[in-house]
């Protein structure tokens, strides 16, 4: 049995009295989330929740909400958040190509075919449930949740239908002697049509630990300085208008009535107050002032002293968030280009997540193989990550080309082998050998430094030329480094050079 109990066989996802539990049909008008699986059963709106988050005071919302529901908010209020998922979604979705092979490790034509016309039936009707949008749906959860589920469904024949993604979020685990079983809403939801996976998996636990959670403190803890900061820019920033007014002339212009009493005179003084900061609190930039003389307005000059330096204190701020987002300063714009180690541990943290998702779907589309009746082992094989433009791209994909032929004249490789790595499908049924042949010729000239002389009409080398000639004297003054030069070059003639 795998870790957990859940990582092993399929068998070990379900406890024998467990039973595969039909799901309701929906009563019209009940919106089901596209992303996750149907078995939260909540309904949801046409709008988004998150519609009115700016008006939210994030701040005081950690006392709030839960860590999960903390980091889908900031996904949506704080932009280095926001910025740190969405380019690891754009790096995971490197594309990816599925290949059914059989216990031999050899590719299945046939199984592949059927594999593909499987997924072909995952596309839905009116809401996008395509094996595409369920894979950045799985995607996002391992980068927010660090785990999750894909559900399997089936229709009334029993044909493999279509797949549900199951947040973590909406299930608790609990342990029944050396198996976990899975439930949501008091209900089991373990069985051999769930799968799950566990982006960082603790030693002996099924808590899922979101990746994101170790910039919660620092992405807080930036955004109370910069609310204290807008303050302090408000209030001392900018030259504000004042007004003074003189309380001696608005006595005497208030009524006799209003002066005897002194209650009275309070309250009008202040209603007085009040309606003139109101004027000056709302007027317009081109709007003119007149006031009676009883206003003397003036200038507030902004501006202190001694300021405090925050560009230190943000700087170490904004190092402690891009750590804690896991991400490269550059991408959150801390920083012009990142270094090469940089980058290339950003790359592995990228190709970390994709083994996670390409363990997960080789599983899940394995069992739908199976349950079609197909015996190959199933597998989705992302293509590769690469930060550099597309003109290094291009020299470098040359490069590659270039040796994966090189091992195809060595034998190392079969074309079948070199096709399928450098386009990612199998060798046209068209493809004439004789321009390999032809490869092969004009590479072994290259590398062991031969002439067109030394080679006969039908491609072989021609031993002749390297016979002495009549005359000529039989010393061999070669030092013993020639002669080792000498042996490559023969044997590197006789492996490829066609001899018979």
């Amino acid at each position: 049995m795998g870790l957990f109990g859940i990582f092993g066989k399929r068998d070990a996802l379900a406890p024998p009295k467990t039973k595969n539990k039909r799901i309701p049909k929906r009563n019209i008008g009940e919106v089901e989330n596209p992303n996750y699986s149907s078995l939260s059963k909540v309904r949801q709106s046409a709008s988004s929740v998150y519609y009115d988050l700016y008006r939210e005071d994030i701040l005081n919302s950690r006392y709030i909400y839960t860590t999960d529901e903390l980091i889908d908010r900031l996904a949506r209020y704080d932009g280095d958040m926001g910025n740190a998922i969405h380019n690891y979604l754009i790096a995971i979705d490197s594309g990816f190509r599925l290949v059914a092979k059989d216990i031999f490790g050899i590719k299945n034509a046939r199984a592949t075919k059927r594999l593909k016309l499987i997924v072909d039936r995952f596309n839905g009707k009116n809401i996008d449930r395509s094996l595409e949008t369920v894979v950045k749906s799985v995607s996002r959860l391992l980068i927010t949740r660090g785990a999750a589920g894909v559900e399997v469904r089936t229709d009334a024949s029993g044909r493999v239908d279509s797949l549900y993604v199951v947040d973590p979020k909406w299930v608790t685990w609990e342990r029944e002697d050396d198996n976990y079983i899975a439930y949501q809403n008091n209900e089991v939801i373990s069985s051999p049509f769930l799968f799950w996976i566990f982006l960082d998996p603790d030693t002996d636990s099924v808590q899922h630990i979101p990746p994101l959670l170790t910039a919660l403190s620092s992405i807080f803890f930036r955004i109370g300085v910069l609310q204290d900061l807008e303050r302090v820019v408000k209030r001392a920033g900018y030259d504000r208008l004042t007004a003074t007014i003189v309380e001696d002339i608005v006595i005497k212009n208030a009524p006799a009535s209003i002066r005897r009493n002194p209650n009275d005179l309070k309250t009008f003084l202040e209603s007085k107050r009040i309606e003139i900061q109101n004027i000056l609190t709302n007027l317009k930039p081109e709007d003119a002032i007149a006031m009676w003389d009883s206003v003397n307005l003036e200038y507030l000059k902004g501006g202190v002293k001694d300021t405090l330096d925050v560009k230190p204190l943000m700087q170490v701020l904004d190092q402690q968030v891009s750590s804690g987002l896991k991400t490269l300063p550059s991408i959150l714009g801390r920083r012009d280009r990142a270094n090469e180690t940089e980058s290339v541990l950003y790359v592995r943290s990228v190709k970390y997540i994709q083994s996670s998702i390409s363990k997960l779907f080789s599983n899940v589309l394995s069992f739908c193989l199976e349950k079609e009746g197909v015996k190959s082992r199933a597998l989705l094989e992302h293509n590769d990550v690469d930060l550099r433009s597309p003109l290094e791209i291009e020299n470098h994909k040359l490069m590659r080309q270039k040796r994966l032929l090189q091992e195809a004249v060595l034998g190392f490789r079969t074309l079948e082998e070199v096709c399928y790595e450098l386009t990612g499908h199998e060798l046209p049924k068209d493809f004439e050998e004789e321009w390999f042949d032809y490869y092969r010729q004009s590479a072994l000239k290259i590398q062991v430094g031969t002439t067109d002389d030394d080679w006969s009409d039908n491609g072989n080398y021609n031993e002749q030329a390297e016979e002495q000639k009549p005359g000529e004297d039989t010393i061999d003054d070669r030092t013993d480094d020639e002669k080792e030069d000498n042996n490559i070059k023969d044997m590197m003639i006789r492996v490829l050079g066609g001899r018979k």
